[in-house]
């Protein structure tokens, strides 16, 4: 073998190593829940972004059991004309995964608290994946000593469903447990 040769086959084996730990991290992720796969949330998954007529907003979350508390995700939006005011967001820490609709609860991350009212502490979101017939979301501040239930069957949200807004751009995607 010449020199260059050497050099190229190990040049090759570089690559293929590297896209090899490439590929297997990729589909380590898939698999739990970082991806677009519901590995990991073996209770459901939504992912949202788009907007309302009142604002916009952008959230994802992985439920991993049966326990509405055992979640991770996130959640922000933006109010158009006063984004650089009200622009809430914080972890997703309660969520609900049924069917086509999820229902969460995030507590405002820090500095994030919209100043009309400094007793939120977080908000109550429903969200519905209509898929052709049309995505809605709706939102329900929550003051400060309430323990919100983010369940579906909770009163708050059972009132959220009918006031849900469309979604005008963007879309909701809905995973439940498999």
């Amino acid at each position: 073998m010449t020199n260059a040769t050497t050099r190229a086959a190990a040049f090759v084996a570089v690559v293929v190593t590297g896209l090899a730990l490439l590929f297997s991290g990729v589909a380590n992720a898939w698999e739990h829940g970082n991806g677009n796969g519901t590995g990991g949330c073996s209770s459901g998954r939504a992912v949202g972004n788009g907007a309302t007529l009142l604002n916009t907003f952008e959230f994802s979350l992985c439920q991993r059991s049966a326990d509405n508390r055992d979640v991770t995700g996130y959640f922000q939006a933006a109010a158009p004309l006063t984004a650089n005011i009200v622009a809430p967001r914080g972890p997703i820490t309660c969520a609900d995964v049924q069917g086509s609709d999820v229902s969460f609860y995030y507590p405002f991350g820090a500095g994030s608290v919209p100043p009309p009212n400094p007793a939120l502490t977080g908000i109550v979101i429903y969200a519905h994946d209509g898929g052709a017939t049309g995505d809605t979301i709706a939102f329900a501040p929550v003051n400060a000593g309430l323990i919100p239930d983010c369940s579906l069957t909770s009163p708050l949200v059972t009132g959220l469903k009918l006031t849900a807004l469309p979604v005008a751009t963007g879309g909701i995607t809905v995973t439940p447990r498999a």
